[in-house]
């Protein structure tokens, strides 16, 4: 492939695979970051990325508005920083954008850089890694009302004009690339047409989540969850699972970062569980090749990378159908999809697994095979070629 692309990136937790995608293919491009500091820079085939220009006033910024934003409680209430944020770091992407045939954008921070190379003739493809914003703000308006009144921050809700940004980048991409069936379909619902909307599942490196070379099935039967600890992942749902069970020789495992809106749930389970925080990739690793399954009972998510990590190690999974779970979950061959909100059916499927805790090889071997076949880095490397591809004229630069 032979044009000029530019990568204006976002907060998301794929960003890195995506530009392994890119080398894979051997591509080429510039490149505006914003994360953990402000880079504008270029990337050749085959080379490392170099960088060309920074902003000393934006790291500032960045700085002040966080700073700010912990100290201050009673703006905890909103995230309005990252809505300044996000606006300046366009803003200044915008500034820096060269003269390219095609701008793959992260949603959420984009809209200045996108009109910028629409104005250039440039094809825009929208990165959206996560649901359209209105099944996104339905879903958790439903979630933090379920939970009643509540001071402090509500995470996972946007401000309006943040909402009224990423419409207007929808509007304004050519393409937007979405990360599973359950995203597109939301997107669908809302009324985008399907002819602009492109499913590239990600991909992850299966060398190095691996099986363990040695499982004792004789071991605690290990029940994970792994992500933020917060509402839009649907832990308390977990919790409220579990801690009903009273199985014998079990113990449920948290990782990651605990947001102060799930720590009234935390509280009322306090001895049902145990708290691992958050962990590096090679602990992280250990702890999949461990677990006996991993559960993601996410309100909504578009994906959800951890599915396949714990996967890829041999670890059977149960999933909510608002993720990326029914692309890549068999029920009752590598794992089991579950209703939103559902506690007993999360405690059913729990239970099922934990009667075949001395005969689940079959499970393990098909999980870490389905990840195998669709879900590793040469699948999404093969997904982003294809991307590019179906995006108008970029096939005749093949």
């Amino acid at each position: 492939m032979n044009f000029k692309l530019h990568l204006h990136t976002g907060p998301g937790n794929h960003a890195h695979l995506l530009e392994q995608a890119l080398a894979a293919n051997n591509l080429g491009y510039s490149f505006t970051k914003y994360w953990p500091t402000f880079r504008f820079g270029t990337r050749e085939a085959g080379r490392e990325p170099v960088t060309k220009s920074t902003s000393f006033l934006f790291d500032k910024l960045t700085f002040l508005l966080w700073g700010i934003w912990h100290r201050l409680p009673f703006l905890n209430t909103n995230q309005g920083h990252l809505d300044i944020l996000y606006r300046y770091y366009d803003l200044l992407a915008a500034s820096f954008l060269p003269k390219v045939d095609v701008l793959l954008a992260w949603s959420q921070v984009s809209l200045f850089t996108m009109q910028k190379a629409k104005k250039q003739g440039a094809i825009v493809i929208l990165e959206h890694p996560m649901v359209h914003v209105n099944t996104w703000m339905h879903l958790m308006r439903e979630e933090y009302a379920r939970n009643g009144p509540q001071k402090g921050l509500k995470y996972s809700l946007f401000t309006d004009r943040m909402v009224k940004r990423m419409l207007a980048e929808y509007e304004a991409a050519d393409y937007i690339n979405v990360v599973s069936s359950y995203a597109r379909k939301t997107f669908i619902q809302n009324g985008v047409p399907a002819r602009k909307l492109i499913l590239t599942s990600l991909g992850i490196d299966t060398d190095f989540f691996r099986p363990a070379e040695l499982v004792s099935d004789n071991r605690k039967f290990k029940v994970l969850f792994v992500g933020r600890l917060e509402l839009l992942k649907g832990v308390h749902f977990l919790l409220e699972a579990f801690a009903a069970l009273h199985l014998p020789n079990t113990e449920l495992l948290l990782v990651g970062r605990r947001l102060p809106e799930m720590q009234p749930f935390l509280d009322k389970y306090a001895g049902t569980y145990t708290y691992l925080g958050p962990k590096s990739p090679e602990e992280l690793r250990t702890i999949y090749q461990e677990a006996s399954v991993l559960v993601l009972p996410s309100v909504q998510e578009s994906f959800g990378l951890v599915l396949t990590e714990a996967m890829a190690c041999g670890v059977p999974v149960i999933s909510t159908e608002n993720t990326g779970g029914p692309d890549i979950i068999t029920s009752g061959q590598n794992g089991y999809l579950v209703p939103i909100r559902n506690v007993a059916a999360i405690q059913e499927k729990i239970v099922e697994i934990y009667n075949l805790r001395n005969s689940l090889l079959s499970f393990r071997e098909n999980a870490r095979q389905r990840v195998l076949e669709k879900f590793s880095s040469a699948s999404y490397a093969a997904g982003i070629r294809n991307l590019f591809i179906q995006t108008a004229r970029l096939d005749e630069c093949s």
